[in-house]
């Protein structure tokens, strides 16, 4: 509609979601694992309760086999803490619009993944499954630390890369 404008806070789940996954393996940064204890083994409890990758911290003791904590619950924590930045964004955008006296709408219930594709956003299709398509980010602009975008994580914080 002309005259019209749409505001979309986008936030990085990816990160947040690195974050808390360091969290829960790393005693030296002394948050969910006592400093000199071994970290929680993370599984993929959507797919058999296979290991995510972590084979070779198991082996060397890096990760107790005997702290399981599935993928599901530090994705679904990993969103609780960054939907509620861009949920504060938008209330206040729409307490703003009504303060100024334009009026405004707050609708949470279209499909995001549809908008960013057509802001230019890259998305990675799993499997081939154009359903599960998901957003990454649009390239040089905003990217996430999914994917080969991870290195940069790695990078930025100046240590030797553990991939």
């Amino acid at each position: 509609m002309s005259g019209s404008t749409l505001f979309m806070p986008v936030c990085d789940v990816s990160l947040s979601l690195i974050g808390l996954i360091a969290q829960f393996v790393d005693g030296k940064l002394e948050r969910f694992v006592a400093k000199h204890s071994r970290g929680m083994h993370i599984v993929d409890d959507r797919h058999g309760f296979r290991p995510t990758g972590t084979e070779k911290w198991l082996k060397s003791g890096f990760l107790d086999h005997k702290k399981v904590m599935p993928l599901s619950i530090l994705e679904r924590q990993a969103c609780y803490f960054m939907f509620s930045e861009p949920a504060a964004v938008c209330q206040n955008m729409f307490l703003a619009s009504e303060a100024i006296g334009i009026g405004g709408w707050m609708h949470c219930g279209f499909l995001s993944r549809e908008v960013l594709e057509a802001l230019g956003f890259r998305t990675v299709v799993p499997h081939g499954i154009a359903m599960l398509a998901n957003p990454v980010g649009v390239d040089g602009v905003f990217q996430s630390y999914a994917g080969n975008w991870v290195t940069r994580l790695i990078r930025r914080r100046g240590e030797p890369s553990i991939l």
